[in-house]
């Protein structure tokens, strides 16, 4: 007979590989899920109904209208609202899940802070959109010897590949090096279909439910998947010799000074500005002090709105402009506002 905790989750635990004590080592297993857009929502979703007993949620940016075509967790009034999307994600994933720990954090994920956010995590699933966090988070796996899951979709497209420390692949053998900007498809260049994101985030909560119960392949392999001609190819990848990461155990993206950097979103004319050793800001302050524009409040951030261009102010720093056109004027934007 079931116990009462156990009903919830019968249809799957019913499937002879996970059963009854899978089940309970999935309630017992904490995930993170770095980005919770398109691929990354849609893994959080369906781990959360699987019963992983702790997520926590990692998202730097705001839901945004053209984010509603593919990123399940949102709806039109987040988008709206300009909702914190690891707050939205949290919010409504407590309604499909009510007996889980769901932790969001609105954070750029950087060697500074990765410690701190993935604390006690069993596994961590990529949904992010940029390659620097993904060598940061496979640095990071190495250093702790937990396994991550490497997905992304573009296109009609998309890629995945469990990655399990402390043996490679790593995704440093499939990728030696930061691509330089501009050489890899991104959604901004080639687009992406709805349903592709969803899909892949199926098959990375797939992995990570084997993962976490301890089924997950001996070799990992990475798949790829062209959803719109149905082309499907897995790829043994070798461990590459001389892999920084994986063979020589040197993890220089974790071990780098997080410093003031701009960097341009994809999707729009968008930019993050993340300060060197800001500290903790007094947004109450910066924002009766500022005369200039429209601005909303709420407990996360400032939002400021002049000459066609649109501030959100962390109170860690960090900040989303909108509508600069180019990078200096937004770092011009950020610097009157904060004072620097």
């Amino acid at each position: 007979m079931l116990a009462a905790d156990d009903h919830r989750y019968r249809r799957q635990s019913l499937f002879p590989p996970i059963g009854l004590a899978g089940q309970r080592r999935l309630g017992a297993a904490t995930v993170a899920v770095v980005g919770c857009g398109a691929t990354g929502g849609a893994t959080a979703q369906l781990l959360a109904r699987a019963g992983i007993g702790r997520l926590v949620m990692v998202d730097r940016d705001l839901v945004a209208e053209d984010n509603l075509h593919r990123q399940v967790l949102f709806n039109e009034s987040d988008a709206r609202e300009m909702r914190p999307k690891a707050e939205a994600a949290a919010a409504h994933l407590r309604e499909v899940n009510s007996q889980i720990k769901i932790e969001p954090a609105v954070a750029h994920l950087h060697a500074g802070n990765i410690d701190e956010l993935l604390a006690g995590t069993d596994l961590v699933v990529d949904g992010t959109d940029n390659v620097a966090t993904r060598f940061l988070l496979n640095d990071w796996a190495f250093a702790n010897t937990i396994p991550w899951i490497y997905v992304g979709a573009v296109g009609g497209e998309g890629m995945l590949m469990p990655v399990a420390p402390p043996h490679g692949p790593c995704l440093r053998c499939l990728l030696p090096e930061p691509p330089p900007p501009g050489v890899l498809a991104t959604c901004d260049t080639a687009g992406v279909v709805g349903p592709v994101p969803a899909a892949m985030g199926a098959m990375a909560a797939t992995e990570a439910i084997k993962l976490v119960i301890g089924a997950g392949e001996r070799e990992p392999r990475l798949r790829s998947i062209d959803f719109w001609h149905w082309r499907v190819h897995t790829i043994a990848l070798p461990v590459r010799q001389g892999c920084p990461t994986c063979v020589e155990g040197r993890f220089e993206f974790l071990e780098a000074q997080p410093g003031s950097r701009l960097t341009e979103i994809c999707g729009r004319d968008s930019y993050q500005i993340v300060p060197r050793d800001c500290g903790s800001l007094d947004l109450a302050w910066i924002a009766s002090r500022w005369k200039g524009g429209n601005q909303t409040r709420s407990k996360s951030f400032i939002r400021i709105e002049e000459g066609g261009m649109r501030l959100v102010l962390f109170a860690d720093g960090r900040a989303l402009i909108e509508g600069a056109g180019e990078a200096g004027r937004a770092q011009a934007f950020y610097d009157r506002v904060v004072g620097a």
